[in-house]
């Protein structure tokens, strides 16, 4: 509960080896604000257990630099209220791995400008899986260049209701390899 009281520019001065050391039921407690000051040294020190216990509303506040120092195991633990909140700024620095380690059920909880945002060449790392839990509205925000990238497997995640809300330009991007692997 202690950290509750610490003032946002006191959390410049935790090293992570201190926030590695804090329960991960405390960390519930973190506001936004206290998050901002986290640095990109500090949050590599946090563990995935106490990552996943960060109120959303903290992370709607991440920066690029901080999620660039999130391990993959970080990505691994956030649960799909999380993961929505990451700001799309954040995402489009979202790497192959980390985006790979994003459990399947978290991408329900993915927003049209989050997809929007990513970098074409790590949507070669999207499965099935993640692609199937993608909402329409979702989908329909994906872009002709980021729909060349999805490996074929990915493709056969997509399901009717998501196929028709693609916009005809994404959809006139798919390869012949993709098309053959729809179900």
């Amino acid at each position: 509960d202690q950290i509750l009281y610490l003032q946002p520019q006191a959390m410049t001065r935790l090293s992570s080896e201190q926030v590695n050391a804090i329960v991960p039921s405390a960390l519930a407690g973190m506001s936004p604000e206290q998050f901002a000051y986290l640095g990109p040294k500090t949050l590599a020190g946090v563990k995935a257990v106490q990552f996943s216990r960060i109120p959303s509303a903290a992370l709607a506040m991440m920066q690029p630099n901080q999620l660039k120092a999130l391990t993959d195991k970080t990505f691994a633990a956030l649960t799909p209220d999380q993961f929505g909140a990451l700001p799309p700024a954040a995402i489009a620095y979202i790497k192959g791995d980390q985006l790979s380690a994003v459990p399947n059920k978290d991408f329900s909880s993915m927003r049209p400008e989050q997809l929007a945002s990513l970098k074409v060449q790590v949507m070669a790392r999207f499965m099935p899986g993640q692609v199937a839990e993608l909402s329409p509205a979702t989908i329909a925000a994906m872009q002709a260049s980021q729909m060349k990238k999805l490996i074929p497997a990915a493709i056969n995640g997509i399901s009717a209701t998501q196929l028709v809300v693609l916009p005809p330009q994404t959809l006139a991007a798919m390869k012949p390899a993709q098309v053959s692997a729809m179900r």
